[in-house]
C-alpha cells in the first residue's frame, strides 16, 4: 500500500468489482464472484477475501462497521 496524490489502480481486485466502500484506512469491494475483498488498515493490510461473506451484491461501510446486501435481499452487518 502506498499513498498517492493521483488515482491508482487498486491491486489484487481485478476488473470485476461491482461496488466499493471505504471507511478510515480500510476499503472493500464486492466482485462478480459475489465475494467481498478488503484491503488497507487492520486485518486487511495485505488484502484478502473476507471469509463467510458470500452472495454479496453491494457493500456499505460506516465509521465503526459495515453491511453487505446479498443478491437474495438479505443484509448482513457487523461492527458497532
Amino acid at each position: 500500500r502506498a499513498d498517492s496524490s493521483v488515482p491508482v489502480v487498486a491491486q489484487s481486485i481485478g476488473d470485476d468489482a461491482t461496488s466499493v466502500a471505504i471507511s478510515g484506512e480500510t476499503s472493500c469491494a464486492t466482485r462478480n464472484s459475489l465475494d467481498v475483498y478488503c484491503w488497507g488498515g487492520g486485518p486487511f493490510g495485505a488484502g484478502m477475501v473476507v471469509p463467510g461473506l458470500t452472495d454479496a451484491a453491494k457493500i456499505f461501510m460506516g465509521a465503526t462497521g459495515g453491511c453487505v446486501l446479498q443478491t437474495s435481499g438479505r443484509i448482513l452487518c457487523s461492527g458497532g
